[in-house]
């Protein structure tokens, strides 16, 4: 906050501020450009691979327009991309499907609402020299909503792994959700304190007018929300790609979830443990997934009677007295 201490001393002119926060401004206005354009440079090849090629669907059309039209839709796309992926969590669960769509209805229209009652958040002054404007104290109850939704979403997260691991113990691909869902949410969370606190300072505010813009609504936190939801989104694209399947069975498949896996020693190769409740406690095997880059790969396993034909993945399927590395094919 030293950067605009000048901005708070009694004798300062209108001038004089905005002579002195005018550098400090262009770099915080700059800074949230430069960050998108460095990730989507750094991301570009990822997105080709899993965006530009393939058949069109709700989530590659919510990425596109998260990526590609930020300020424009203001956030929306990357909750509606947060939302859909809950979605996908929750494909067994009426209760968790409607609750992540409350939610979000919540969110939406209680910043709108919030927003017009506080009549669009308008300065306090009718003067703002060199086009500075001023703190906004009551922006805290639009953070609220979002800090609110976002933890919802998070939780509704963690609930399939908690019983996955009641159940069993918790496999590596909800660890991966896990994973990057906390990370989303520490970023998100603060970037929003961060915007909140510049909100009521007497400094000027981090971000979009309201009175030019459809949003009241910090440039930071919309851009580093575009950028972590793409992560979260290119991520999940790039596991599915790795175990090559859809990503959108990945996340609504319950059985993968209790599936219990490692990489091989080859690249492509995964290496499954399985734990049947028919066989005996002495008796467990292994599956050895190895992902094709033909069109249409083979599925075999180890015993003939058992082996079947699915386009994906070649499989062999090992017993506790098996040696793995003589029977790798």
């Amino acid at each position: 906050m030293d950067l605009f201490a000048k901005s708070a001393t009694p004798t300062s002119t209108g001038m004089d501020v905005a002579h002195d926060l005018s550098i400090p401004i262009r770099s915080l206005s700059i800074a949230p450009f430069c960050l998108l354009a460095y990730e989507h440079i750094i991301t570009f090849e990822h997105e080709y691979a899993y965006f530009w090629i393939g058949q069109w669907s709700i989530t590659r059309v919510l990425f596109f327009v998260n990526r590609y039209f930020v300020l424009l839709v203001i956030g929306l796309a990357a909750l509606a991309i947060l939302v859909v992926r809950i979605w996908y969590l929750y494909s067994k669960s009426i209760v968790g499907r409607l609750t992540v769509i409350a939610c979000f209805a919540v969110s939406v229209i209680g910043t709108i609402i919030t927003a017009s009652v506080n009549g669009g958040l308008p300065s306090k002054s009718d003067k703002q020299w060199g086009c500075v404007p001023l703190p906004q104290p009551e922006l805290w109850r639009i953070f609220a909503l979002h800090v609110g939704f976002h933890t919802v979403l998070y939780i509704l997260t963690v609930i399939p792994a908690v019983r996955t691991w009641r159940s069993s113990s918790i496999s590596p691909v909800m660890v991966h959700i896990l994973r990057d869902g906390g990370i989303f949410y520490l970023v998100v969370l603060i970037s929003i304190i961060f915007a909140t606190i510049a909100s009521k300072e007497l400094v000027p505010r981090v971000g979009i007018d309201i009175e030019t813009k459809p949003a009241n609504y910090p440039l930071i936190v919309i851009t580093i929300n575009s950028i972590a939801i793409s992560r979260i989104i290119l991520s999940i694209q790039s596991l599915a790609a790795r175990l090559n399947v859809d990503p959108v069975w990945l996340l609504s498949t319950s059985e993968l979830s209790r599936v219990r896996w490692r990489n091989g020693d080859r690249e492509g190769e995964l290496i499954v443990e399985i734990n049947s409740a028919e066989e005996t406690p002495m008796m467990s095997r292994s599956v050895t997934v190895t992902t094709d880059s033909a069109s249409e790969a083979e599925y075999t396993l180890k015993n003939p009677e058992r082996a079947h034909s699915p386009p994906r993945l070649h499989v062999t399927v090992y017993d506790q007295h098996d040696d793995l590395m003589a029977n790798r094919p």
